[in-house]
């Protein structure tokens, strides 16, 4: 909106020059964006002002003057009046419009719709999904007042990442202002209507300077990613797709069932997985696969400069487009750990295809699939494993996520076997990164999971407020 305005550009200009600080070039780029965002506050309440208002009084003009023209007492002056009037209205309309556009946050191609309630209906939908109306505490208490659960979440989270508060001085290197490495975090809901504080997640904001480091950190790290992280890992690596894994994972499951052969699928996911990585593992892990010093530095800086974590020396923020691919780094270490001990006998995995293709586990981020013989001592092994993992890189599992299927095997087998991890038993078909899982792809109700899942989506959706390029989006 403020593009629009003919003054913007050079005011802009003005007051950038304007701001003159001493220092670093990142800390004087960030000092000058705050100059401006002030300067822009108060120029936007003149230029602008309350549009609703603005919108409302030439509406009223221009009824007054129509209600004299329908008298017949309109003039010259009334008809120049009322030109210039919808003139400005037909400015303010265009600028209403790239407010809500805006807001609504939905790509459109050029000019897409016009400024229908279906924008509207989009940033108020938001807004409405994203406020916290009341939470149940940690002492099952349900919270309304908004002071009391800013203050719940504070200490939740504060609980959670227990450790001392450690020092979040300026790197010792000096790759990264703090100003530049400043985030907000804003709370996201895991699932909708959620009341719990352990369903929502918190999403780093951090700034367009810093997002600009990291994507030119991630872009070269995404290109070397396919060289370093093993087949079994299928997420941010190049040329490997979300939907690879769920048919491996179906063709493996379908085999071992024809062999007859008796086999285990045990599910895992990480808890909270992002916030309990250990930068020292993680600096470990780079080093190991070849990472220059230099470029660890860099990776360091990014994490320890950051001005708004708790913990030090640990966690990932979600929202930092560097983060998918270092978790993707510490995951593929299982893989390593669980390679090895196939190698030694420690466990085994199953057997798939004519040349016996070993297939013993499957990631996709934090969620992993392990498929094993229907051995108690090799689930014990599976279990030291992941023991010893969580110890170095500082991952947990998920207590409430982890779960066991039988294939080819007795029920009271089974359960013995679960007992190993202390979880739950599930039946097939199960589901993996959300798609079915095990199940018969020929009948209907096989996708019946998916197809109720793309329903929830399309409900909001308005089809007759749409264009032909929104339907296309």
């Amino acid at each position: 909106m403020w593009l629009l305005h003919p003054e913007f550009k050079e005011k802009f200009s003005d007051w950038w020059q304007e701001c003159t600080v001493e220092g670093w070039e990142d800390h004087k780029f960030m000092r000058k964006l705050k100059f401006v965002k002030s300067k822009l506050k108060d120029w936007n309440k003149v230029a602008f002002g309350d549009l609703r208002e603005r919108k409302n009084l030439i509406l009223s003009d221009l009824g007054r003057i129509d209600l004299i023209e329908q008298e017949g007492n309109l003039n010259i002056d009334l008809v120049s009046e009322r030109t210039l009037r919808r003139r400005e209205l037909e400015d303010l309309l265009l600028k209403e419009e790239v407010h809500w556009r805006q807001k609504s946050k939905v790509k459109w191609i050029k000019e897409g719709d016009c400024n229908s309630k279906f924008f509207h209906r989009m940033a108020n939908g938001r807004r409405s999904r994203k406020f916290i109306k009341s939470l149940i505490s940690e002492r099952g208490v349900t919270l309304s007042n908004i002071e009391v659960i800013f203050e719940e979440i504070v200490n939740f989270f504060g609980k959670l990442y227990s450790k001392p508060v450690g020092c979040l001085e300026f790197h010792t290197n000096g790759i990264i202002n703090q100003s530049t490495n400043a985030t907000f975090i804003a709370m996201v809901p895991k699932k909708s209507q959620t009341l719990k504080i352990s369903g929502y997640r918190p999403i780093s904001l951090v700034t367009s300077l810093y997002k600009i480091i990291a994507k030119v950190l991630s872009g070269r790290l995404r290109k070397v990613l396919h060289e370093t992280i093993s087949g079994s890992q299928g997420t941010f690596v190049e040329g490997r797709h979300i939907l690879d894994a769920v048919l491996i994972a179906n063709e493996v499951v379908d085999e071992k069932r024809r062999s007859g052969e008796e086999g285990v699928v045990f599910k895992i996911d990480f808890e909270k997985a992002y916030d309990h990585v250990d930068w020292g593992f993680l600096d470990h892990v780079l080093e190991r696969m070849g990472f220059s010093p230099k470029w660890r530095s860099w990776i360091r800086g990014c994490l320890s400069s950051s001005n708004f974590a708790i913990l030090a020396s640990r966690g990932l923020r979600q929202g930092d487009p560097l983060s998918p691919f270092l978790f993707t780094l510490v995951a593929d270490v299982l893989s390593r750990l669980l390679f090895r001990a196939e190698e030694i006998g420690l466990t085994e995995g199953f057997f798939v295809g004519r040349d016996r293709t070993r297939v013993s586990l499957l990631q996709f981020i934090d969620d992993t699939i392990f498929f094993s013989k229907a051995s108690l001592e090799h689930l014990q092994n599976l279990k030291i494993i992941l023991l010893v993992f969580g110890q170095v890189s500082g991952l947990k599992i998920n207590l409430e996520k982890r779960t066991i299927l039988g294939i080819n095997t007795g029920q009271e087998l089974l359960s013995s076997l679960a007992l190993v991890f202390y979880c739950r038993v599930s039946e097939w078909p199960s589901s993996y990164l959300g798609l079915p899982l095990g199940g018969n792809p020929k009948t209907i109700g096989f996708w019946d999971p998916v197809v109720e899942r793309i329903s929830r989506r399309l409900d909001g959706w308005k089809k007759a407020f749409l264009s032909l390029g929104g339907r296309l989006l």
